[in-house]
């Protein structure tokens, strides 16, 4: 039998909350309302509870990885790209750069192919 999830938590509701949150990633289920509000005075007034949260998001953090990773590997190419962003940044992660090349000041310049009409200047009126 598999141990039972957070068990340095004694109070029952917390656990059961911490394990719902560990093993679907969400804090609130339908017809359940009141486990937002004590969910948050409870990471205010309880830091052992706000440390096992923090668990039991990593935890469910880790199955969805190991989902996504099955999925990828089963033929979806945007997860596939996901994943690559997540673990290797370096090689796959957007880049945008605000300089030139080298470092160098980088200048932009806008051009019309035609002057905007009287009517519709390019900007908006000085107030």
């Amino acid at each position: 039998m598999p141990e039972p999830l957070f068990p340095g938590i004694p109070n029952p509701k917390k656990r059961k909350l911490l394990a719902r949150i560990a093993q679907t990633g969400r804090l609130t289920v339908r017809g359940q309302k009141d486990d937002w509000s004590m969910h948050h005075t409870w990471m205010k007034n309880d830091p052992s509870y706000a440390a096992a949260y923090q668990e039991a998001r990593k935890i469910a953090g880790d199955m969805l990885e190991a989902e996504a990773f099955r999925r990828a590997f089963g033929g979806s190419d945007t997860l596939v790209i996901f994943l690559l962003k997540a673990h290797k940044p370096e090689l796959y992660r957007e880049r945008l750069e605000h300089t030139g090349p080298g470092g160098a000041e980088l200048v932009l310049t806008v051009r019309y192919a035609e002057p905007p009409p009287e009517d519709r200047p390019c900007l908006p009126p000085a107030s």
